[in-house]
C-alpha cells in the first residue's frame, strides 16, 4: 500500500468535521461508531458548537485541533465541502473521506462542485475517498471510520474469513450472504 493511502486505513489521528451531539444526526453516529470501534489513535471532533462529545472536546475551528491528525471525515453541507478540503490541506491533513452527498449524482451543478473539490484536493495534496462514501473498515481489527453501524458485523465476518486465508471472492460473498453489506464489496488479498 502506498504511503498516501495509509491514513485511510491506519491513521494516527482522526478528525470528524461535522460532529454532532444530537443522536439523530449523522455526525453523532459516525463519532459513536469511531469510539465504539476501539480505535486507539487520537480522536478529534469539529462542530459548529463547542462542548463535549463522548468525553472529547468539540472544537469549532479545525486549526485548533491538536496533532496527530492525518484523516478527516467530512460530514458537512455539500456547498461547504470545497472550503473544508481547503482547510484540511492548510492544516496538513492528507486524507479525507467525504460522506456528504449532492455532487455529480444530482446534475451539472453538483458535478461542478465535485470537480472543485478534486481541484482543491490536488492543490494541497489531499487524497479523497467519496463523495457519498460510508467510510472504511479495517477487517482485522473491526475498526471503522464509517457512518454505518452494520459494518461492525461485516468486519467480524471478514476478519474470521481472512483468518482462514479465503480468496477475496469468498469474502465478498460471505459479507453479502450475512446481510452485513447491502452494496458492492471490493476485496483484495493483502500483499
Amino acid at each position: 500500500m502506498t504511503s498516501s493511502l495509509l491514513p485511510f486505513f491506519h491513521p494516527q489521528g482522526v478528525v470528524i468535521i461535522g460532529a454532532s451531539t444530537s443522536p439523530e444526526k449523522l455526525g453523532y453516529g459516525v463519532a459513536r461508531n469511531l469510539i465504539q470501534s476501539g480505535y486507539k489513535g487520537a480522536i478529534h471532533f469539529v462542530s459548529q458548537k463547542s462542548g463535549e462529545l463522548f468525553g472529547h472536546p468539540l472544537y469549532t475551528n479545525l486549526q485548533d485541533v491538536p496533532d496527530p491528525v492525518d484523516l478527516a471525515i467530512l460530514i458537512v453541507p455539500t456547498q461547504a465541502t470545497p472550503q473544508t478540503i481547503e482547510d484540511c490541506g492548510r492544516r496538513g491533513i492528507k486524507a479525507a473521506v467525504i460522506v456528504s452527498a449532492g455532487f455529480r449524482e444530482v446534475g451539472a451543478e453538483g458535478a461542478a462542485l465535485e470537480k472543485q473539490c478534486v481541484e482543491v484536493a490536488q492543490k494541497h495534496g489531499v487524497r479523497l475517498l467519496g463523495p457519498n462514501c460510508i467510510g472504511t473498515l479495517i477487517s482485522r481489527s473491526t475498526q471503522r471510520f464509517s457512518s454505518r453501524p452494520c459494518l461492525r458485523r461485516a468486519a467480524l465476518v471478514l476478519s474470521r474469513i481472512q483468518e482462514r486465508s479465503a480468496p477475496p471472492s469468498w469474502i465478498g460473498r460471505a459479507s453479502r450472504d450475512s446481510g452485513s453489506l447491502k452494496s458492492s464489496v471490493w476485496a483484495t488479498r493483502p500483499t
